[in-house]
């Protein structure tokens, strides 16, 4: 008579990688049933998060069902019973509906602890899994008919897992390849657009699809275009997929939903509207964390200037046009009253949003809340010396209106202000006054002495002019540059520098600049005759005149 030692000596129990695979065939299975659950959240009406809640909810049910149900009556899923194991209790016989139960919901705690409870399974002498021993189960071979066809199974499994990732790794790869290939491309900053349309025209196959893919979502290409021109590079997209990708990417980045129209079919278009607002939402609610109604109207402030950022300083200038490019930033001037929290720190809130003349919609929010920089002690409850900003390479040129608010979060008070302003392409402030200017040499004693236009090589030629029209900034201060450009006859530009001077703020006797001056080393030029160009821009009010002074070298 067979003992239960002599039985359980040709027990064979099931080992980790076996397992691993039955898994993989039994996901496999379940591809069909959540391409399914997505088709019906995003034709449904539901919002995208209560879709994939059911979705998950839905799945969670039917997984457990398929599971439970499986293992209780056969022993095993189907990725196991094809594999030719089977889940047993100690007396090898299928496990209790009970037990089926227990072990499915176990296989949670397994996976909770960082996955430990299934690597059990590579060292365990029984070769169970946390999940079996928390039930008494085991997983054995079952000398069932496709115990002898594993092999093939296997073997199959591997191939379609292999070539599953092998698949991924090549795609992903592809996409890396080609952003590399794109971005290395130089585009004809003048005149983008068709640059574009003619490089991507000219691409094959898939290549074509994400190249125009690609470049839609460079906005530095379409400062100057409609939104249209974006969406009908999305249009030239072959791939139903790819053309989705597109479109999303701009819905979500215009933060207009309205953009999810322009996909191939409803479906899709549902899709990319419900994640888009998902997207939307999600952004909103990690920037305003908290609610911001019910300010009082109490703060005051002695102004709030507009200005523009200059090497991370902002200039405060007070001008309603800027140049497209500019970073816009804001000062408000000894906002006072603000009180302090608990924690002896004041708390403040910054939003600007920036609405376009021929929309109600907001074309570009600024968000500056309850970052913990802005949790700091201001001397004497206000604050100076701040200023917030935004990029206008984020809008086209035109017509803006800004609504500008600061926030004391603890004493539940504000300051708004609104501020019209308009961005060009390329503005013009118009020119300072040259009164005079004379060549000279520095014999490196700071001193430019005056010298007539020729000169011989190895010279520190200066240029020294005399200008008019600069605008104080609101401390009474001014801030000044120079550009310094030597061209040959031929226009061949042989020496150019911005900004020579670091941007500081300088003290000029009735508004007139009269030194610093310019130097330039002659060391290597040919002989012959040269412009040489200083441009002295005043970087308050952006208004700029230009030098030229002809200079002839001599051997």
């Amino acid at each position: 008579m067979k003992t239960k030692k002599d039985r359980n000596a040709k027990i064979k129990y099931s080992g980790f990688w076996l397992r691993f695979i039955a898994s993989c065939i039994d996901s496999l299975l379940w591809l069909p049933v959540t391409f399914l659950m997505q088709r019906i959240v995003y034709s449904s009406q539901l919002s995208l998060i209560s879709g994939v809640i059911i979705s998950a909810a839905l799945c969670t049910i039917i997984d457990a069902v398929y599971e439970i149900f499986l293992t209780y009556k056969y022993g095993g899923t189907v990725g196991k019973l094809l594999l030719g194991i089977k889940v047993v209790d100690a007396k090898n016989k299928n496990i209790t509906l009970g037990r089926s139960i227990g072990r499915y919901f176990a296989k949670y705690v397994s996976g909770l602890i960082l996955g430990i409870g299934f690597l059990m399974i590579a060292w365990d002498k029984k070769k169970q899994g946390l999940h079996d021993k928390i039930v008494e189960s085991y997983v054995i071979n079952s000398n069932n008919k496709w115990q002898k066809r594993r092999k093939y199974v296997v073997t199959i499994a591997i191939i379609i897992i292999v070539g599953y990732f092998t698949y991924s790794m090549y795609i992903g790869t592809r996409d890396m390849i080609y952003n590399v290939k794109y971005t290395l491309h130089q585009i004809d900053e003048t005149n983008p657009v068709p640059d574009i349309l003619i490089y991507c025209g000219n691409q094959t196959g898939y290549s074509k699809d994400a190249c125009y893919n690609y470049y839609a979502s460079k906005t530095q290409y379409f400062k100057f275009e409609n939104l249209s021109t974006q969406i009908d590079m999305c249009n030239k997209i072959h791939s139903n997929k790819e053309n989705y990708a597109c479109v999303l990417m701009l819905s979500i980045e215009k933060s207009n939903t309205s953009i999810c129209n322009n996909s191939r079919s409803k479906y899709f278009s549902n899709m990319c509207a419900k994640t888009a607002r998902l997207s939307s939402k999600i952004v909103s609610s990690l920037l305003q964390e908290y609610d911001l109604s019910g300010y009082n109207e109490s703060l005051k402030a002695d102004s709030i200037t507009f200005g523009y950022v200059n090497n991370d300083y902002c200039i405060a200038n007070n001008l309603s046009v800027y140049n497209y490019g500019d970073i816009i930033c804001i000062i408000p001037v000894n906002v006072t009253s603000l009180q302090l929290g608990k924690d002896w720190k004041h708390w403040i809130g910054i939003t600007a949003d920036v609405f376009s003349s021929d929309s109600s919609e907001p074309v570009r929010e600024i968000y500056s809340i309850f970052n913990q920089n802005d949790h700091m002690y201001f001397t004497d409850n206000a604050y100076n010396g701040y200023y917030s900003y935004f990029n206008s390479t984020d809008i086209i040129p035109g017509e803006y209106t800004m609504n500008f608010t600061f926030y004391d979060l603890i004493g539940k008070q504000k300051i708004n202000l609104i501020r019209n302003f308009t961005i060009l392409k390329h503005a013009d402030y118009g020119n300072l006054t040259l009164r005079t200017d004379f060549l000279g040499i520095d014999y490196s004693n700071n001193i430019c002495t005056p010298h007539e236009s020729t000169f011989d090589k190895y010279t520190r030629i200066c240029l020294l002019p005399k200008v008019s029209g600069f605008q104080k900034l609101p401390d009474e201060l001014y801030m000044y540059n120079m550009d310094i450009e030597v061209v040959n006859t031929t226009g061949d530009k042989y020496y150019y520098e911005k900004d020579i001077f670091n941007s500081e703020k300088h003290v000029l006797i009735d508004s007139i600049l009269n030194g610093p001056y310019a130097i330039v080393y002659t060391n290597g030029y040919p002989a012959g005759n040269y412009s040489y160009i200083l441009t002295v821009r005043d970087l308050v009010s952006r208004k700029s005149v230009i030098v030229n002074e002809t200079v002839t070298i001599r051997d």
